[in-house]
């Protein structure tokens, strides 16, 4: 009962950290690209104040305060429901889930507050994000190319764009894409967990109270 339970937590845990831990790299990136220099390297390393100014223009419009929440909960919801969904096929916790007729709301509360907190979480980043875009965008593009794009998303092709843009992550065809990419790289990480189990295993049976600290 404990070996079973123990590797579907660990394989839950698994295919959660490593989209969270990319998310996190990237995000970490963005902050470090945004994060003014206090010493540029060169004349180079300091953006230009006539693109800042343009593309917080850009930005304003691409990511508006007032749809903070919305764009979050576009952002965030799919890749989570992906998680969700690759967990349930789990054949093992599916025999857990029926095995105990209460197991299943446990679980169903568990992937609700997963979501409630991880939408909760891009809320509260979500001007960072907007920081960071400025950023990025003042630095990959010119003036004129910023006031081109601004141009196009003020027309009503570009604000249909930015309404539906975020939406394309939920789309059915990229929802598929996402949830099989999961899929196979939980496969690929299934012999790499059960390696790690049983090296933990060994070394636990061979580690003295001493080697731990424990008197």
């Amino acid at each position: 009962m404990k070996t079973w339970m123990v590797s579907a937590v660990l394989a839950a845990g698994m295919a959660v950290a490593v989209p969270a831990a990319a998310h996190e790299a990237a995000a970490e990136a963005s902050r470090v690209a945004a994060a003014p220099s206090a010493e540029p390297d060169s004349a180079e390393d300091a953006l230009d104040p006539a693109r800042l100014e343009a593309a917080e223009q850009l930005i304003a419009v691409m990511i508006p305060l007032e749809r903070y929440s919305e764009l979050a909960d576009a952002y965030t919801r799919p890749t989570i429901n992906a998680v969700a969904a690759m967990i349930n096929n789990n054949e093992t916790l599916k025999h857990s889930l029926r095995s105990n007729p209460r197991a299943q709301a446990v679980f169903d509360r568990f992937l609700s507050r997963v979501v409630e907190q991880s939408i909760a979480h891009m809320v509260e980043r979500m001007p960072g994000l907007a920081a960071a875009s400025v950023q990025a965008y003042a630095r990959q593009f010119d003036v004129p190319q910023l006031e081109d794009l601004l141009t196009f998303m003020r027309t009503p092709s570009g604000r249909t764009y930015s309404e539906r843009a975020p939406q394309l992550m939920a789309d059915p065809a990229i929802a598929a894409w996402t949830r099989n990419g999961m899929a196979a790289q939980q496969e690929r990480l299934s012999p790499l967990l059960a390696d790690f189990t049983r090296e933990m295993t060994e070394l636990a049976a061979k580690t003295t109270p001493d080697e731990t600290g424990q008197e």
